[in-house]
């Protein structure tokens, strides 16, 4: 039975094809939009079929909880039992240091993560192999392994004590990508934790492997992400360029699966609710993609006639063009109106009017600051102007 309190976190989550039956959210789920899919007794959260394909659905979990505050004392044996004959030395340990800690559970977890952080034992991605006696030989011989050692020899222990316990097997952190506002989780976040359980607080989470000092840490995560490339390089990680090139890669994957891969009927359902429309038939989904797209092309339209529309043509330049006709000479390109002024007076000495004086006029009007009296100016001369 759960437990919850506080206020929900909603998310969304995309899951790649696993083959398996296994869905992720965060601790714990509450509710979930995956059909077909379903919470075991463990708190699994699972699907009937295996995950075959890509699939995103909508989560709602409480962060504050409590799992199974009470648990008949069937499941208790249940959680508490242990492989018989094996690991005798653990057992002997796990006994005597229960009976100093007063049999007070909550003590005894304490005194063994203080083995795991105070004693000699490592953290490291390439442990040595172990034998029959695996839970033995990692606590009393080779006190190196990664989360699973850790997890199943601290879990071993609280079980050789009386103490419920189980271990879990989930994903720990993930890396935030700036450039799509969402966080990745990667198989190399991958994690195994334990869990005991308390008379009434139910199951309470506890990672012994975050007991270990962070001196006696050998191997990180950044370490098996990259599988030993960045130590390859020289580096404990490949370069920022590289790590950049590969959050924007996932981030334009991401939005191609949200607005191409994904646009089922889920989404046009969703799209069509956003249009006002419910449920709507063929006939009005036609109808509105054919308006869409005939409202899409006239906005497209427009924006380019609007980029392209020609310049609005200048008043005085207008007015100098009235004034090149009625000369009736006309001007040669890359001509200025001074070295034009000079051709009309050398080619038609018989031109009446003041050239000089509208072509003064037109060039500060053109270029100089703006000013209504120069082209009202400009405008007199040239109707003034004769030939």
């Amino acid at each position: 039975r759960i437990t919850v309190a506080g206020d929900p976190v909603r998310y969304q989550v995309t899951l790649e094809p696993t083959r398996q039956q296994w869905l992720f959210a965060l601790d714990v789920p509450y509710e979930w939009s995956l059909n077909q899919s379903f919470m075991g007794r463990q708190q699994q959260l699972a699907r009937i079929h295996p995950i075959d394909q890509r699939v995103t659905y909508d989560a709602l979990s409480y962060t504050d909880y409590r799992i199974d505050s009470e648990m008949s004392r069937s499941a208790q044996i249940w959680y508490s039992e242990f492989p018989p004959a094996k690991n005798l030395r653990t057992i002997e340990l796990a006994l005597d240091m229960y009976r100093a800690a007063g049999r007070n559970p909550q003590r005894y977890i304490n005194d063994v993560l203080g083995m795991f952080h105070n004693e000699e034992f490592y953290y490291t991605l390439e442990p040595p192999a172990l034998g029959a006696n695996p839970v033995d030989q990692f606590i009393f011989s080779t006190r190196q392994g990664f989360c699973e050692h850790y997890a199943s020899s601290f879990a071993f222990m609280m079980r050789a004590a009386g103490i419920p316990s189980r271990i879990v097997l989930g994903y720990q952190g993930g890396e935030i990508n700036p450039m799509g506002d969402y966080m990745m989780v990667r198989q190399s976040d991958a994690h195994a934790w334990t869990e005991v359980w308390l008379q009434g607080l139910g199951w309470r989470r506890v990672d012994p492997t975050a007991a270990v000092a962070p001196e006696r840490i050998e191997a990180g995560i950044s370490g098996a992400r990259f599988d030993g490339i960045g130590a390859s390089w020289g580096f404990d990680m490949p370069s920022a360029l590289i790590h950049k090139l590969t959050l924007t890669w996932d981030a334009l994957n991401a939005a191609w699966n949200d607005w191409i891969l994904g646009y089922g009927p889920e989404n046009q359902n969703r799209f069509m609710e956003w249009l006002g429309m419910e449920r709507p038939d063929w006939g009005t989904m036609l109808f509105t993609l054919l308006l869409l797209c005939v409202a899409l092309i006239a906005v497209i339209s427009t924006l380019i006639m609007l980029r392209y529309r020609p310049p609005k043509k200048d008043e005085a330049a207008v007015l100098y063009r009235k004034f090149t006709r009625k000369v009736g000479i006309a001007p040669v390109t890359g001509e200025t109106p001074g070295v034009y002024a000079d051709r009309v007076r050398l080619e038609n000495g018989n031109v009446n009017g003041d050239v000089d004086e509208v072509t003064d006029t037109y060039l500060a009007a053109r270029y100089g600051p703006a000013n209504a009296d120069l082209l009202q100016a400009l405008r007199n001369s040239v109707d003034a102007f004769s030939r």
